[in-house]
C-alpha cells in the first residue's frame, strides 16, 4: 500500500509564493491525515549526479525536481505533487495500487502533476536511472528536455496507450490515469475542463520559464501534436533527435 505522505519540493531557497502555499493548503484540507514531506538544499543532495549538479548550478531548479522526486519515492513510497498542483478531491482511492500515474496528454505521462507508489517500486526506480547517465548541459547549452519527454519510450515499452482511458500494467497493480485526473488543463491551448473524474488542478505555473517562453511551449506542443498526427506517433522525437545532431556539429 502506498504511504499517506505527499512529498514536494522546493530547490533555490526562494519563500514560498502565494501560488504555491494555496495548493500545499488544498494538500491539507483534502489528505489531513498525510504527512506534507517538503525536499530541498537541506535535505537532498544537488550534487547527487552530473545532471543534478549542472541543473542546480543553472538554477534550473524544476529540472532538479525531475530527479529528486523519483528518487525520494523511490526510496520511501508516497505521493509526489508539484506546488502548483491543487486538489480538488483527496486521493485515498489510490493508494491501493503499487503505483499510480497521471498523464499530461494521451499517452504522455507527467510525473510532476501527480504519481505514487510503494517504495522500491521497479517502474519509478527505471524512470530515475534514465537520469544516470545524462548531462544537462550538452555542447554549452541546457537541455530543457522535459521528464514527460525522456519517460514516454520508457511507458510505451511498459505498453501505455495513446488513449483518453484509464490503463491498467502489472496485472492491475499499475494504474495509469487520463488527463482528465490530475491534468484537466490543456498545456496547448490553456483550456480548462473539469469533470467529475478531476481529483487536481495542475496550473502550469512552469517557474523555470518566462510568460513569453511558456507561449513558445504552448506553440510547441501544437506543432508536435501536427507532426505526430501526420508522420505518425514519434515523428516529432525524431525530428529534433535529428535536428539535436545537426546543431551539435554547428
Amino acid at each position: 500500500m502506498i504511504p499517506k505522505v505527499i512529498h514536494y519540493c522546493w530547490f533555490g531557497g526562494q519563500p514560498l509564493p502565494d501560488s504555491v502555499a494555496r495548493c500545499l493548503a488544498s494538500w491539507q484540507r483534502f489528505c489531513p491525515d498525510y504527512q506534507l514531506k517538503r525536499w530541498d538544499e537541506s535535505n537532498w543532495d544537488v550534487t547527487r549526479s552530473p545532471y543534478v549538479r549542472q541543473a542546480y548550478a543553472h538554477k534550473k531548479y524544476a529540472f532538479v525536481a525531475d530527479v529528486a522526486r523519483l528518487d525520494v519515492v523511490a526510496q520511501y513510497g508516497g505521493i509526489y505533487l508539484d506546488t502548483d498542483v491543487e486538489l480538488l478531491q483527496p486521493l485515498d482511492e489510490f493508494l491501493a495500487y503499487d503505483a499510480f500515474f497521471g498523464m499530461e496528454e494521451p499517452g504522455r505521462v507527467n510525473t510532476g502533476v501527480g504519481f505514487g507508489a510503494i517504495s522500491q517500486h521497479p517502474m519509478v526506480c527505471e524512470l530515475l536511472a534514465q537520469y544516470q547517465q545524462r548531462d544537462f548541459i550538452c555542447n554549452g547549452r541546457s537541455d530543457l528536455t522535459t521528464c514527460v519527454t525522456i519517460a514516454v519510450p520508457l511507458f510505451k515499452e511498459w505498453g501505455i496507450q495513446r488513449n483518453r482511458r484509464i490503463q491498467f500494467l502489472q496485472d492491475k497493480r499499475v494504474v495509469i490515469l487520463p488527463p482528465t485526473y490530475f491534468c484537466p488543463e490543456d498545456l496547448a491551448s490553456g483550456k480548462r475542463q473539469l469533470t467529475a473524474q478531476s481529483v487536481a488542478i495542475h496550473h502550469y505555473a512552469a517557474t523555470w520559464k518566462s510568460a513569453t517562453s511558456l507561449t513558445v511551449t504552448r506553440w510547441k506542443v501544437r506543432g508536435r501534436r501536427i507532426i505526430d498526427a501526420v508522420g505518425g506517433e514519434g515523428s516529432y522525437a525524431r525530428l529534433k533527435c535529428w535536428y539535436n545532431v545537426v546543431r551539435s556539429k554547428i
